[in-house]
């Protein structure tokens, strides 16, 4: 892909904002092609599995067919998804060159506030999930020793 595209240099902030808005665009464009994929691939392969528990040579070369394109397009989404992701990594480390003093804190939070524009939820903290399930790990102790 075009260098240029994950690039702002030169750009003002605003303009910079609606770039990486585009990019994030069409990163989550690949993020769910990708996951539509998959999906059709899970139905293709059971097709092909019902097709050949019913000897259907004609039904099991459809479904080889349909899977052969459907891995075909699988490999060009995921590169490119890969591309997006890399030139995502390599607009952040831009963000922090712009005019403006934005500081690290200030471009991630740019970009959580830009995915959640289209469309991306925020991940939550594994230390909070950590957290809770060390407390329920307790918790399922206490009760095993109070029961002896």
């Amino acid at each position: 892909m075009d260098d240029s595209l994950f690039s702002i240099e030169g750009l003002s902030l605003e303009a910079a904002q609606q770039h990486i808005l585009t990019i994030l665009t069409e990163l989550k464009l690949r993020e769910k092609e990708l996951k539509n994929l998959l999906e059709q691939e899970n139905t293709w392969s059971q097709r092909l599995e019902l097709a050949q528990k019913h000897n259907r040579d004609d039904l099991i070369q459809a479904a080889q067919t349909e899977l052969t394109q459907i891995a075909e397009k699988k490999h060009r989404v995921r590169q490119e998804l890969q591309e997006f992701q890399l030139g995502m990594e390599r607009l952040k480390s831009q963000m922090n060159r712009l005019p403006g003093e934005l500081s690290l804190q200030s471009s991630d939070q740019l970009i959580a506030e830009l995915s959640l524009l289209v469309g991306e939820e925020p991940k939550p903290d594994d230390s909070a999930f950590d957290e809770l399930e060390a407390q329920q790990a307790l918790e399922k102790m206490k009760s095993e020793n109070q029961g002896q």
